[in-house]
Protein backbone atom coordinates (compact mmCIF):
# COMPACT_ATOMS: atom_id res chain seq x y z
CA UNK A 1 0.00 0.00 0.00
CA UNK A 2 1.84 3.64 -1.15
CA UNK A 3 0.82 6.35 0.74
CA UNK A 4 2.67 9.76 2.08
CA UNK A 5 5.17 9.60 4.10
CA UNK A 6 4.35 11.96 6.70
CA UNK A 7 1.03 10.44 7.97
CA UNK A 8 1.84 11.16 11.81
CA UNK A 9 3.68 14.45 11.29
CA UNK A 10 2.13 16.62 8.82
CA UNK A 11 0.74 20.26 9.98
CA UNK A 12 -2.52 19.55 8.43
CA UNK A 13 -3.92 16.15 8.83
CA UNK A 14 -1.32 14.58 10.44
CA UNK A 15 -3.00 11.95 13.26
CA UNK A 16 -0.07 13.04 15.97
CA UNK A 17 -0.60 17.19 15.31
CA UNK A 18 -4.30 16.65 15.31
CA UNK A 19 -5.53 14.16 17.79
CA UNK A 20 -2.23 14.19 19.62
CA UNK A 21 -0.39 17.86 19.40
CA UNK A 22 2.23 18.12 21.86
CA UNK A 23 1.91 14.63 23.40
CA UNK A 24 1.82 11.60 20.98
CA UNK A 25 2.05 8.11 21.83
CA UNK A 26 3.34 6.28 19.39
CA UNK A 27 2.35 2.74 21.46
CA UNK A 28 -1.43 3.55 21.10
CA UNK A 29 -1.14 3.41 17.22
CA UNK A 30 -0.74 -0.63 18.24
CA UNK A 31 -2.49 -0.91 20.57
CA UNK A 32 -4.59 -3.74 20.63
CA UNK A 33 -3.89 -4.65 17.03
CA UNK A 34 -5.73 -7.03 14.89
CA UNK A 35 -8.91 -6.88 17.91
CA UNK A 36 -10.05 -3.23 17.70
CA UNK A 37 -10.86 -2.14 13.75
CA UNK A 38 -11.36 2.09 13.95
CA UNK A 39 -12.41 1.46 10.31
CA UNK A 40 -15.47 1.06 11.50
CA UNK A 41 -16.44 3.89 13.18
CA UNK A 42 -15.32 5.61 9.94
CA UNK A 43 -17.33 8.12 7.39
CA UNK A 44 -16.64 8.18 3.93
CA UNK A 45 -16.10 11.72 2.47
CA UNK A 46 -18.67 12.94 -0.55
CA UNK A 47 -15.86 15.38 -1.86
CA UNK A 48 -12.03 15.08 -2.53
CA UNK A 49 -11.30 17.48 -0.53
CA UNK A 50 -10.11 18.54 3.12
CA UNK A 51 -13.31 17.64 5.71
CA UNK A 52 -13.43 20.80 7.11
CA UNK A 53 -14.52 21.77 3.27
CA UNK A 54 -17.53 19.63 3.10
CA UNK A 55 -19.71 21.56 4.49
CA UNK A 56 -18.62 24.88 2.10
CA UNK A 57 -18.44 22.59 -0.70
CA UNK A 58 -22.06 21.25 0.22
CA UNK A 59 -23.57 24.48 0.22
CA UNK A 60 -22.30 25.35 -3.01
CA UNK A 61 -23.72 22.24 -4.42
CA UNK A 62 -27.20 22.47 -3.32
CA UNK A 63 -28.00 25.83 -3.47
CA UNK A 64 -25.98 27.40 -5.91
CA UNK A 65 -26.45 25.23 -8.85
CA UNK A 66 -24.97 26.55 -12.82
CA UNK A 67 -28.40 26.24 -13.86
CA UNK A 68 -30.03 28.59 -11.46
CA UNK A 69 -27.10 31.59 -11.24
CA UNK A 70 -25.13 33.34 -13.59
CA UNK A 71 -21.53 33.11 -13.49
CA UNK A 72 -20.46 36.46 -14.91
CA UNK A 73 -23.52 38.06 -12.72
CA UNK A 74 -21.88 37.32 -9.42
CA UNK A 75 -20.23 39.92 -8.04
CA UNK A 76 -18.92 38.39 -4.70
CA UNK A 77 -18.62 35.55 -2.89
CA UNK A 78 -18.64 35.88 0.96
CA UNK A 79 -17.36 32.83 3.16
CA UNK A 80 -17.38 33.21 6.67
CA UNK A 81 -15.31 30.68 8.54
CA UNK A 82 -13.49 29.56 12.04
CA UNK A 83 -9.77 31.32 12.59
CA UNK A 84 -8.95 27.44 12.51
CA UNK A 85 -10.40 26.72 9.15
CA UNK A 86 -9.52 29.87 7.67
CA UNK A 87 -6.12 29.31 8.42
CA UNK A 88 -6.35 25.89 7.05
CA UNK A 89 -8.35 26.38 4.03
CA UNK A 90 -9.36 29.54 3.13
CA UNK A 91 -6.33 30.05 0.68
CA UNK A 92 -8.33 32.80 -2.56
CA UNK A 93 -5.06 33.20 -4.36
CA UNK A 94 -4.71 31.56 -7.42
CA UNK A 95 -1.11 31.51 -7.80
CA UNK A 96 -1.26 29.72 -4.47
CA UNK A 97 -3.17 26.60 -5.50
CA UNK A 98 -1.23 25.09 -8.37
CA UNK A 99 -0.73 21.95 -6.93
CA UNK A 100 -3.41 19.04 -6.31
CA UNK A 101 -3.13 19.07 -2.72
CA UNK A 102 -3.44 23.04 -2.52
CA UNK A 103 -6.53 22.68 -4.10
CA UNK A 104 -8.33 20.23 -2.21
CA UNK A 105 -7.45 22.35 1.05
CA UNK A 106 -9.04 25.65 -0.51
CA UNK A 107 -12.25 25.85 0.83
CA UNK A 108 -12.84 29.14 -2.07
CA UNK A 109 -11.38 27.05 -4.96
CA UNK A 110 -13.87 24.10 -3.95
CA UNK A 111 -16.65 26.70 -4.17
CA UNK A 112 -15.37 28.04 -7.74
CA UNK A 113 -15.22 24.88 -8.89
CA UNK A 114 -18.66 23.37 -7.75
CA UNK A 115 -20.51 26.83 -8.96
CA UNK A 116 -18.63 25.85 -12.14
CA UNK A 117 -19.53 22.33 -12.66
CA UNK A 118 -21.64 21.30 -10.54
CA UNK A 119 -19.88 19.50 -7.88
CA UNK A 120 -16.51 19.04 -6.56
CA UNK A 121 -14.89 16.29 -8.06
CA UNK A 122 -11.21 14.73 -9.08
CA UNK A 123 -10.99 15.96 -12.79
CA UNK A 124 -12.10 19.43 -11.61
CA UNK A 125 -8.55 19.10 -9.62
CA UNK A 126 -6.93 19.17 -12.45
CA UNK A 127 -8.45 21.86 -14.50
CA UNK A 128 -7.87 22.13 -18.14
CA UNK A 129 -6.56 25.74 -19.09
CA UNK A 130 -9.89 26.64 -20.17
CA UNK A 131 -11.07 26.78 -17.02
CA UNK A 132 -8.61 27.70 -14.97
CA UNK A 133 -9.76 31.78 -16.43
CA UNK A 134 -13.06 31.33 -15.18
CA UNK A 135 -12.06 29.26 -11.58
CA UNK A 136 -9.62 32.10 -10.95
CA UNK A 137 -11.91 35.59 -11.76
CA UNK A 138 -14.41 33.87 -8.82
CA UNK A 139 -11.69 33.40 -6.54
CA UNK A 140 -11.12 37.31 -7.39
CA UNK A 141 -14.61 37.98 -6.39
CA UNK A 142 -14.13 35.37 -3.23
CA UNK A 143 -13.34 37.27 0.50
CA UNK A 144 -12.95 35.11 3.25
CA UNK A 145 -14.64 36.50 6.89
CA UNK A 146 -12.99 34.88 9.93
CA UNK A 147 -15.75 34.98 12.69
CA UNK A 148 -13.74 33.95 16.44
CA UNK A 149 -17.03 33.28 17.93
CA UNK A 150 -16.76 29.96 15.58
CA UNK A 151 -15.24 27.61 17.69
CA UNK A 152 -15.06 24.03 15.76
CA UNK A 153 -12.85 22.38 12.73
CA UNK A 154 -15.61 20.89 10.51
CA UNK A 155 -16.11 23.87 8.47
CA UNK A 156 -19.35 25.99 10.51
CA UNK A 157 -20.15 29.25 8.53
CA UNK A 158 -22.15 30.98 5.87
CA UNK A 159 -21.66 31.22 2.10
CA UNK A 160 -23.11 34.49 0.89
CA UNK A 161 -23.22 34.73 -2.93
CA UNK A 162 -24.24 37.66 -4.58
CA UNK A 163 -25.49 38.43 -7.97
CA UNK A 164 -27.03 41.34 -9.03
CA UNK A 165 -29.77 42.69 -6.42
CA UNK A 166 -29.80 38.93 -5.16
CA UNK A 167 -28.05 37.53 -2.05
CA UNK A 168 -28.17 33.72 -1.38
CA UNK A 169 -26.88 32.91 1.79
CA UNK A 170 -26.88 28.91 2.95
CA UNK A 171 -25.39 26.77 6.23
CA UNK A 172 -26.46 23.12 6.86
CA UNK A 173 -25.16 19.53 8.50
CA UNK A 174 -21.28 18.27 6.75
CA UNK A 175 -22.12 15.18 4.67
CA UNK A 176 -18.25 14.60 6.18
CA UNK A 177 -19.36 14.75 9.72
CA UNK A 178 -20.06 10.94 11.20
CA UNK A 179 -22.17 11.97 13.19
CA UNK A 180 -24.39 12.63 10.16
CA UNK A 181 -22.67 10.84 7.54
CA UNK A 182 -25.99 10.76 4.48
CA UNK A 183 -23.07 9.88 1.73
CA UNK A 184 -25.02 7.99 -0.82
CA UNK A 185 -23.13 4.73 -2.18
CA UNK A 186 -23.92 6.41 -5.39
CA UNK A 187 -21.56 8.62 -4.40
CA UNK A 188 -19.02 6.81 -2.82
CA UNK A 189 -18.62 4.66 -6.58
CA UNK A 190 -18.42 7.65 -8.29
CA UNK A 191 -15.77 9.07 -6.07
CA UNK A 192 -13.89 6.03 -6.21
CA UNK A 193 -13.99 5.46 -9.95
CA UNK A 194 -12.83 9.13 -10.28
CA UNK A 195 -10.41 8.51 -7.94
CA UNK A 196 -8.82 6.02 -10.11
CA UNK A 197 -9.44 7.41 -13.15
CA UNK A 198 -7.50 10.58 -12.32
CA UNK A 199 -4.30 8.53 -11.64
CA UNK A 200 -5.46 6.41 -15.06
CA UNK A 201 -6.02 3.27 -12.67
CA UNK A 202 -9.94 3.30 -13.71
CA UNK A 203 -9.41 -0.47 -15.18
CA UNK A 204 -9.09 -1.49 -11.47
CA UNK A 205 -12.75 0.09 -10.20
CA UNK A 206 -14.79 -3.11 -11.26
CA UNK A 207 -12.28 -5.81 -9.50
CA UNK A 208 -12.41 -3.19 -6.26
CA UNK A 209 -16.64 -3.19 -6.32
CA UNK A 210 -16.72 -6.77 -7.17
CA UNK A 211 -14.24 -7.17 -3.74
CA UNK A 212 -16.86 -5.16 -1.98
CA UNK A 213 -19.92 -7.11 -2.54
CA UNK A 214 -18.22 -10.04 -2.59
CA UNK A 215 -19.47 -12.61 0.74
CA UNK A 216 -17.56 -12.82 3.53
CA UNK A 217 -15.85 -9.55 3.64
CA UNK A 218 -15.98 -9.29 7.12
CA UNK A 219 -14.10 -5.55 7.27
CA UNK A 220 -15.97 -3.92 4.69
CA UNK A 221 -19.64 -5.25 5.42
CA UNK A 222 -20.44 -3.11 8.61
CA UNK A 223 -18.43 -0.16 7.18
CA UNK A 224 -20.47 -0.42 3.89
CA UNK A 225 -24.15 -0.74 5.68
CA UNK A 226 -23.55 2.47 7.30
CA UNK A 227 -23.70 4.40 3.93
Amino acid sequence: MQGTRDIFEDVWGGLGQVYAAGEPDAEALTADLGNRWVAYHASIKAFPSCASSHRMIQLAERGLVPEQLDLDSISRIVITLSPLVADMCGETRMSRLETFRQRQLSIPYGIALTLTQGSMTFDGLFAQPSAETTLAALLEKTEVVVDESILSAHGEGTVSVHSGSRVEAFTTDSVADPRCNITSIEQVLDKAEGMLRSVAMEERFEPLLQLANAPGTALAAPFFARI
